[in-house]
């Protein structure tokens, strides 16, 4: 899905799914139970308001925006690899051509046979 995208792009919006799914927080006050903070404050918009869903949503804010600055610590500090090139037909030609006079000399010559005639067949007659 995100194979056509730049390699910043890429992991930011990685980043964002992986926070979103696997950032813990209590589902209510009085449990214990945890689930996704991203789904507890979506559920505690759409139930109990907007005031309650900023109790798990502060969280889901604070580890995207740990996200985004680990994300571009980790560009900074790595740098972005190098593309392969791919050898043109004419870049491929000179590597096979001989660079120097005295290496073209070494090469064994070909030459030319001449076509070979078929054979003549001698029938008998009679």
């Amino acid at each position: 899905m995100t194979r056509s995208l730049s390699r910043f792009l890429k992991g930011l919006l990685r980043g964002v799914v992986a926070v979103a799914l696997f950032t813990p927080w209590y589902v209510d006050n009085n449990q214990d139970y945890l689930a996704p903070a991203g789904l507890v404050a979506l559920y505690d918009a759409l139930t109990k308001g907007a005031e309650s869903a900023y109790r798990a949503g502060h969280v889901v804010a604070v580890a995207e925006l740990l996200m985004f600055v680990l994300l571009l610590g980790l560009f900074i500090v790595l740098p972005s690899p190098k593309p392969k090139r791919t050898k043109s037909k004419a870049e491929a030609q000179d590597k096979r051509k001989p660079a120097t006079r005295q290496q073209q000399t070494k090469q064994k010559k070909r030459t030319k046979k001449p076509p070979q005639q078929p054979k003549e067949r001698i029938t008998p007659t009679i």
